[in-house]
C-alpha cells in the first residue's frame, strides 16, 4: 500500500455517558482545505439557522436526561413511580385507601433512593479486544476484573461506555432522513424524527448491563460479553462503571471504574458474490512497476541470458554463468505486464443517499476481499476530504487493510464529481479495467462511465438506488441496477 489508512472526517467519537453538557456548535465536517497531495476542492458549511441550534440543543438535552434515567433507575423503580403518581394524582380526595397506597409507596421510594449507596471504586478492570472485527457478527468482550479491597464484594452490574450517538449540529441540520420529503408539516419542521434516524445510524452497538459476580476479597474473575457491532467504523469503549442497586432493586448509583478507552475497527461486512468476470483481463505495461509489482503476474520473471554490455548494471550480472563460460553475462528479465483493476466508489450524496451508501460500502468490501484470490491488482479510488488510491494484491496491501480503509469511508455531500472523473483519468493507462459502483445514473455519471468507455477501458457498473431506471431508458451492458436493502439478492440472479 502506499501511504498509511486515512482517518476521514466524521463525527468525533463521545463517550456515552450522559452529561447536561452544551452540544458541539460546529458547522461543518472539515474547515480550509485537507493535507494531501490531491486535495480535490474544500468548501465552508453553510451556517444552520436559530431554529436547527435550538432543536438540536433541546434534543441533545433530552437525549442526556433520557440515558441518565435509563442508567439510574430500573424497570421496577420506573414502575413505582407511576404507580406512586397515579395514586396521587387521580384518586378521589375523600378515599382514605388511596391516600394510604400513595404514602406507602412514596415511602419506599424515598428509602430505596437513600439506600442505594455508591460502589466503591476500588476495582481493577482490563478489557481484551480483537484488533478488527466484522459488522453483524458477534465478537467477545473480555473483561478481567479484580477486588482491590480485603472484603468480599456482593453482585453489582457493570455499565460500559460506548461512543455518543448523538449527531453533531451540521449533521443534525443538513442530512436529511430517507423519505423525510413524505413527511407531515409539523414532523419536518420539527425534525424528531431526523433526530433519531441519526442516533440510530451512529450507535455501533447496543449494550445491556452487564452482571458481576460476587468478588472475593483480593481476587478477580473473568467475564465474556458477546457483543455485535452494528455499524462500521470504529467501536470504542471507555468509561466502565459499576452499578450497584438498593435492596429493593429500584435505583442504582454508579461510580466510575475505569477510564482508558480501548477501540476496535469494524468493518462492513461483504456480500456473497457470485462468479462475475470482471471487466478487461488484458494485461498492461506498469512503468517502473518492478518493485512494486513483487510477485504478481508476469513481473520480475526470469527470461534468459545475454552478453554483457558496455552500462549494463551490476546488480543484473549472472554471476554464475559467467564463472561456467568464462564471459560477462547479465540475465535478462520480462517487462512488468499484469491485469490491473480500478474500484471506484461513490462518495457524493447526503442523508437521503445514506442507507444506499452503505450498500455500496459493502458491495466495494466484497470486490476487496476477493483480491488475494487474483492475480491481479486492485486500486480502490475515491473522494473523501482529498483523492485517495490504494493498491493491494499479491506481494502488496492484503484485503484486510483495505477493509479497514472502507470502515472510515463517509458520504460527502459537497463533493464534486469531476474530482473522482480527473482521479481515474490520471491513471488510465495503466487500468485493464474499471469497477464502478455508483449511487445513482445520472447524467453526470452516466459520462464518467461513457468517458472510460471512450478510452477503451472495459467497465462493470453498479448502481445502488431506490428507484428503478425508467422503462423508457434501459440500461447499458453491463449496468446493473442494485436496490438498497436486496443487494446481495439481486447479485445472486446475475450468476
Amino acid at each position: 500500500m502506499s501511504r498509511t489508512p486515512p482517518v476521514l472526517p466524521s463525527a468525533p467519537d463521545r463517550v456515552l455517558h450522559p452529561t447536561l453538557t452544551r452540544p458541539p456548535e460546529s458547522t461543518g465536517h472539515r474547515s480550509g482545505q485537507s493535507p494531501g497531495r490531491e486535495t480535490p476542492h474544500a468548501f465552508t458549511a453553510p451556517e444552520a439557522s436559530r431554529l436547527d441550534r435550538r432543536l438540536h440543543r433541546s434534543y441533545w438535552m433530552f437525549h442526556a436526561i433520557r440515558q441518565w434515567l435509563r442508567r439510574h433507575i430500573t424497570p421496577a423503580g420506573a414502575l413505582l413511580f407511576w404507580a406512586t403518581l397515579t395514586a396521587g394524582a387521580f384518586t378521589d380526595i375523600s378515599q382514605t385507601m388511596s391516600h394510604h397506597l400513595f404514602g406507602v409507596l412514596l415511602c419506599l421510594l424515598l428509602v430505596s433512593l437513600v439506600w442505594a449507596r455508591k460502589p466503591r471504586r476500588r476495582l481493577a478492570l482490563e478489557r481484551t479486544l480483537p484488533r478488527r472485527v466484522t459488522a453483524g457478527i458477534a465478537f467477545p468482550l473480555r473483561l478481567h476484573v479484580r477486588n482491590l479491597t480485603p472484603r468480599p464484594l456482593p453482585a453489582m452490574d457493570l455499565w460500559e461506555g460506548v461512543s455518543d450517538p448523538r449527531p453533531t449540529l451540521y449533521e443534525f441540520s443538513h442530512l436529511a432522513e430517507p423519505g423525510e420529503e413524505r413527511r407531515n408539516w409539523f414532523d419536518r419542521r420539527y425534525r424528531f424524527y431526523r433526530w433519531t434516524w441519526h442516533c440510530a445510524r451512529k450507535t455501533r452497538a447496543r449494550l445491556e448491563p452487564i452482571p458481576l459476580p460476587p468478588l472475593p476479597a483480593s481476587a478477580g474473575t473473568e467475564v465474556v460479553v458477546p457483543v455485535t457491532a452494528l455499524r462500521r467504523g470504529r467501536l470504542t469503549f471507555a468509561g466502565t462503571e459499576v452499578a450497584r442497586s438498593d435492596p429493593f432493586g429500584l435505583f442504582r448509583r454508579l461510580g466510575v471504574v475505569r477510564q482508558q478507552p480501548d477501540s476496535v475497527i469494524v468493518l462492513p461486512r461483504p456480500f456473497r458474490l457470485p462468479p462475475i468476470p470482471l471487466p478487461g483481463q488484458s494485461r498492461r505495461l506498469q512503468a517502473g512497476g518492478i518493485a512494486m509489482a513483487g510477485s504478481v503476474g508476469e513481473s520480475e520473471e526470469f527470461v534468459s541470458v545475454r552478453d554483457y554490455r558496455p552500462g549494463d548494471p551490476v546488480r543484473r550480472i549472472h554471476w554464475a554463468g559467467w564463472a561456467r563460460t568464462r564471459q560477462p553475462v547479465v540475465k535478462e528479465f520480462q517487462e512488468e505486464f499484469f491485469v490491473r483493476h480500478a474500484l471506484l466508489l461513490d462518495t457524493f450524496g447526503g442523508g437521503p443517499e445514506s442507507d444506499a451508501f452503505e450498500d455500496a460500502v459493502r458491495l466495494a468490501a466484497s470486490f476487496v476481499s476477493t483480491v488475494d484470490q487474483r492475480d491481479s491488482l486492485l486500486d480502490l479510488m475515491f473522494i473523501g476530504d482529498q483523492a485517495y488510491v490504494f493498491t493491494a494484491g499479491r506481494g502488496l496491501a492484503h484485503a484486510e487493510q483495505m477493509l479497514e480503509i472502507l470502515a472510515s469511508v463517509e458520504l460527502d455531500p459537497q463533493g464534486r464529481l469531476d474530482d473522482l472523473e480527473t482521479l481515474v483519468l490520471r491513471h488510465l493507462h495503466r487500468l485493464s479495467g474499471c469497477i464502478l459502483v455508483l449511487l445513482d445514473f445520472d447524467p453526470a455519471r452516466r459520462q464518467l462511465r461513457d468517458r472510460l468507455e471512450a478510452h477503451r477501458v472495459p467497465t462493470l457498473t453498479f448502481i445502488v438506488h431506490r428507484s428503478p431506471p425508467p422503462a423508457d431508458s434501459p440500461l447499458p451492458p453491463n449496468v446493473h441496477w442494485l436496490p438498497p436493502g436486496s443487494v446481495e439478492t439481486t447479485l445472486s440472479r446475475m450468476a
